[in-house]
């Protein structure tokens, strides 16, 4: 396969110095005082290598079935900004490195006219890197991602283009992609994360309908934690009953068998097109860091949501939130013993958390640990009794807390699973 062509002087502005104040109106985020000029320096050349070099899938031995995600780029800058040396940022490049699929160019382009014809087609990766990055820099980032991602022609019509679907795809990891380029500055992860969800398989036509957009919202709203509780207790969604608990395809297998069932209670999460609104349901799903996978996608999708008007807001928030009541129900239906896990008091150790999840080799340590920290700092000083209206059985003792002992709990884990090498 012969390999791309790319632009030196455009891939300096895809990949420029991480400002760290990203591109969204969203809270500051701080820089580590390890970062050095030697290791910002290491940290571009290694983000472009990674772009010219790397396709966005690859097939890990043993799961020939599967489509895993190039995760280099999510190593670097969490551990760049958490001080990570240049030796270190390299070793991390090689670690990944070993498993990824060589670029290549695409049969043709993508243009306007035709970029709907390839959609799920990861020989047109190249295509759709050249595509996204002549939009982008014609259009903005927040009209492309609109224009392309979240408007009715985007996703219903002739031939069902469904890139929020896409979007939501793979352990959501297109989105959690394109979510790192409002956090860091990076506009060329803007560009890949579409990309990703252009060639990424639709994974959710038994959940996400036209109809679930364009229907009336139900009249009352039911908290996030309170489904959770009714889908506990719902026969229908026994573990087992949904997909095999040895099946490699639990998500795909329980949107199949209960697609229309998972919807139902998605639908019970109303959100009207008001801000306030908007941010309070935002922290409802904030509150479930219990479905630990999910919770580096929420943190990104607090980043995109300032990209977008309050309609489209809604929709991506509704559409994120059937896909987490998947996960739950595919994953077992995990049990929630509150009353033990808020019993204990815990200091806040965040710099020796995130210090040493420098060190794991395992990628979704330091994301997910960074995405909690920055949970905490958003709302760590919730008190007790905030969630003891819902019906989830101990709800009352959730506190602020939840977020650093989350952590605590992560850093005792010596490695995620298949389940955790696709997000």
């Amino acid at each position: 396969m012969v390999p791309p062509d790319f632009d030196d002087a455009v891939l300096e502005r895809l990949f420029p110095v991480p400002t760290l104040s990203g591109i969204t109106t969203g809270p500051d985020v701080t820089l580590s005082a390890g970062i050095t000029p030697e290791s910002t320096a290491e940290l571009r050349r290694l983000m472009v290598e990674s772009h010219k070099r790397f396709h966005g899938f690859f097939v890990p031995k043993g799961y020939e079935s599967h489509h895993n995600h190039n995760h280099i780029l999510h190593h670097l800058l969490a551990t760049y900004v958490l001080g990570a040396t240049p030796q270190v940022l390299q070793a991390k490049f090689d670690y990944h490195a070993r498993f990824l699929q060589a670029a290549y160019k695409s049969p043709g382009p993508i243009t306007r006219s035709n970029w709907r014809d390839h959609l799920g087609d990861e020989d047109y990766y190249n295509a759709y890197i050249n595509f996204f990055t002549a939009e982008i820099q014609a259009r903005g980032l927040s009209e492309t991602f609109t224009s392309y991602i979240m408007v009715p022609e985007g996703n219903w019509g002739e031939d069902e283009p469904r890139m929020v679907d896409r979007f939501l795809a793979g352990i959501i990891h297109p989105l959690i992609h394109f979510g790192h380029a409002l956090e860091y500055g990076i506009e060329g992860m803007a560009v890949e994360g579409l990309v990703w969800t252009a060639v990424h398989p639709t994974e959710n036509q038994n959940l996400l309908n036209e109809e679930f957009f364009t229907a009336p919202q139900t009249k009352e709203h039911t908290h996030a934690l309170t489904i959770l509780a009714r889908m506990l207790v719902d026969e229908r969604l026994e573990p087992g009953r949904t997909c095999a608990r040895s099946s490699l395809f639990k998500y795909t297998d329980t949107v199949e068998s209960a697609g229309p069932i998972i919807r139902d209670y998605a639908r019970l999460w109303r959100i009207r097109e008001d801000e306030q609104e908007i941010q309070e349901r935002v922290e409802e799903l904030t509150a479930d860091t219990f479905t630990a996978h999910l919770v580096t996608s929420n943190h990104f999708l607090q980043l995109i949501l300032p990209l977008l008007n309050t309609a489209h807001k809604v929709e991506l928030l509704r559409a994120y939130f059937a896909v987490v009541l998947v996960y739950y129900a595919c994953r077992g239906r995990q049990r929630f013993d509150f009353y033990n896990f808020f019993q204990p008091p815990v200091a806040t150790p965040w710099n020796d958390l995130l210090a040493g999840s420098v060190s794991q080799q395992d990628e979704h340590f330091v994301k997910a640990e960074r995405a909690l920290a920055r949970s905490a700092e958003l709302y760590g000083h919730r008190p007790k009794g905030v969630f003891k209206h819902t019906e989830l059985l101990g709800a009352e003792e959730i506190d602020g807390s939840l977020f650093v002992k989350t952590g605590k709990m992560l850093s005792g884990v010596s490695r995620f699973g298949m389940a955790w090498r696709r997000a």
